[in-house]
């Protein structure tokens, strides 16, 4: 008994009968359009699918996210890459045509829905994933603030402790002898004023 092939991805290929694109007639009031509308998509069609809908509706780069845009984004994608109606230059006029004809359910009836909902679903997860990346982002940069804030905040007790040491009080001491240019100083008041024409006042706790 001779030994069956094993079926190969290649075999079901050359074997397999494709499914066939189909064309449908729309009329849009004062004319009409053939369009050929793609049963599924092939599998860069699917992928650039997907990242077109994600990066119009969010980016991460920036923490920018439209979730009012998405139902839009992704209907729009869907005449483009399933019917090859080209990219809007004009919004507004896209999101009338939308949603105010059956453009769009005229190219939804011909079209794999196990590989659509397939699409959809991976894009729901591309915009969790890249909402996980921004929300990450985000805390990354308040812990930096943080750590930021920890830090001042450790330097500014340094600095308040060297205020009160011994050794800031004696260059306290010895900036206000230069400022008075040395003149002599009598700590034998509780305050006295160095010179006469000086208005720098030395206690004398801080000469010890």
């Amino acid at each position: 008994m001779a030994k069956s092939k094993k079926l190969t991805f290649n075999m079901i290929w050359t074997g397999s009968s494709k499914m066939a694109d189909t064309v449908v007639r729309y009329n849009a009031g004062k004319q009409e359009f053939e369009l050929t509308v793609k049963r599924t998509l092939s599998l860069d069609d699917a992928r650039a699918f997907v990242a077109g809908v994600v990066r119009s509706v969010i980016n991460s780069a920036t923490g920018d996210y439209k979730p009012e845009l998405y139902d839009f984004v992704l209907r729009m994608f869907t005449l483009i890459f399933y019917a090859g109606v080209s990219a809007p230059t004009n919004l507004e006029k896209a999101y009338d045509i939308i949603y105010k004809t059956v453009l769009y359910e005229t190219v939804m009836a011909e079209i794999d829905m196990t590989q659509y909902r397939d699409i959809v679903t991976a894009i729901d997860k591309y915009i969790e994933f890249e909402k996980d990346i921004i929300m990450s982002t985000q805390m990354s940069r308040v812990n930096e603030v943080i750590s930021r804030i920890d830090s001042l905040f450790d330097q500014s007790t340094k600095a308040v402790e060297t205020v009160t040491s011994e050794d800031f009080l004696k260059q306290i001491t010895e900036a206000v002898k230069i400022a008075g240019n040395n003149a002599s100083i009598d700590v034998t008041n509780d305050a006295a004023v160095v010179a006469d024409d000086k208005a720098i006042v030395v206690f004398p706790e801080m000469m010890e």
